[in-house]
């Protein structure tokens, strides 16, 4: 271990410590520094780790492989934070995209440099770019906890470049007669439901754990704002994807739904779920999704799409009715407006040109409309025509179980504008 002092070619003397990771015959490292007294006190660090039996991993870096951390990692952090959901993800994006490319790499060895050539080899393999971006995003996770559990010096992948992608398509939002439309060939448990996740905004695991003190006080009277602070992943209820509890507005015509199903069930205690299933437990979505969410599509003559989705419906509806995306953010529950911005951009342009409309103004007028409409008998049995017509949508399910929603990545100045007015009250 020694400090050597070096003249550059600028004229400027650098300070460099050199040492072997394992005594002499083991590999050489070294480390260079500005000031002689920076160098002291590395090379100081090093014989005090020495003198302890090991080299300190903040000094040198790990020893352990990379597949050995992810092992560590997943017990100790990913399996208590994480949501079910996202460990099914990440499972996938390890075992395929990861551990086979960097998981015999020490720790220690993954530069900037390591971490750009891994993006290349997947681009060359066959990697789309969302696939690329987001296995960095779990690498700069997994990486800052090596940081901070202080088995690196710092994070080889914080602030490498995402790859740049741009889709052509844009949030499909329905529209609300295109909501009722669906509603009518449901029981009414089901069709309330629907409202809570198109009016209301809500994902279907929120929706699912909702219970009735979440929806009504002490008296049996809706409450102005809902309550949701659980969501129902994989089975197991824990905290909303933001993890963190929101307090929607509760429109008036959601209310009132909400109200009378409250009173044709029987009055049901506080602690009871709104959206039970036959059991009187949690509803699972692939079930609800296969016996009560396609059929009524079918039988409205919808195309599918997801009950997740219903979701743009709420924040369309409010970004016309004139609310300020922070507004908007909050209702849905984004942790970040921007991303609010960036996947409801092009509706911030239409809204632009369109006159403001209440929401719950909007509601009503697209239930009076389907009022007017005959509606379709579900016990109907469906004739040969019908059930090619369904054969062929069945392709088009199994299609569409594989889309994502797609944000537009153009925010133009009104969404700029809206986004530099965070609170007091919003603009006439």
């Amino acid at each position: 271990m020694s400090i050597e002092r070096l003249r550059r070619k600028d004229g400027k003397s650098v300070y460099v410590v050199r040492w072997y990771e394992s005594g002499r015959g083991s590999r050489r490292r070294k480390r260079t520094f500005d000031r002689r007294r920076d160098a002291e006190l590395f090379e100081a660090s090093l014989r005090r780790a020495r003198q302890l039996g090991q080299l300190a991993s903040e000094v040198i870096g790990s020893n352990a492989t990379l597949e050995e951390f992810l092992v560590e990692w997943w017990d100790t952090y990913a399996v208590t934070h994480l949501r079910p959901n996202t460990l099914a993800g990440y499972t996938t994006l390890l075992d395929r995209w990861i551990v086979p490319y960097l998981g015999r790499k020490r720790l220690r060895e993954i530069t900037r440099e390591t971490i750009d050539g891994y993006c290349a080899q997947l681009r060359l393999d066959g990697a789309g770019v969302p696939t690329v971006n987001r296995a960095l995003g779990l690498l700069q996770g997994v990486f800052h906890r090596a940081v901070e559990w202080r088995r690196l010096a710092w994070n080889p992948v914080l602030g490498t470049r995402r790859l740049s992608h741009s889709r052509a398509t844009t949030i499909d939002a329905r529209t609300p007669e295109v909501v009722e439309a669906v509603r009518r060939q449901l029981d009414q448990q089901n069709a309330a439901l629907v409202s809570v996740l198109a009016y209301e905004g809500l994902r279907p695991g929120e929706a699912y754990t909702l219970t009735w003190g979440d929806v009504l006080d002490d008296r049996g009277r809706a409450r102005k704002r809902l309550v949701v602070r659980t969501a129902l992943s994989d089975g197991e209820v824990t905290t909303p994807k933001s993890q963190r509890a929101r307090e929607p507005e509760f429109f008036t015509p959601v209310a009132r739904e909400l109200v009378a199903l409250h009173l044709a069930q029987g009055r049901p205690p506080t602690d009871a779920l709104v959206f039970p299933d036959a059991a009187g437990g949690h509803l699972r979505r692939q079930n609800w999704r296969r016996r009560v969410w396609i059929p009524a599509l079918e039988r409205a003559g919808v195309r599918y799409f997801r009950s997740y989705d219903l979701r743009h419906t709420c924040a369309t509806l409010l970004l016309y009715e004139g609310r300020t995306l922070n507004e908007v953010a909050e209702h849905l529950g984004h942790s970040d407006p921007g991303f609010t911005a960036r996947t409801y951009a092009h509706v911030m342009r239409d809204a632009s040109r369109r006159r403001r409309v209440p929401i719950t103004q909007a509601i009503r007028t697209a239930r009076a409309a389907a009022a007017r409409r005959p509606r379709v008998d579900p016990t109907t049995e469906k004739r040969p025509s019908e059930q090619s017509r369904f054969d062929k949508k069945s392709l088009q399910i199994r299609r569409a179980d594989g889309e994502t929603r797609t944000p537009d990545p153009i925010i133009t100045s009104d969404v700029l504008y809206q986004l530099s007015y965070v609170g007091g009250e919003r603009p006439v």
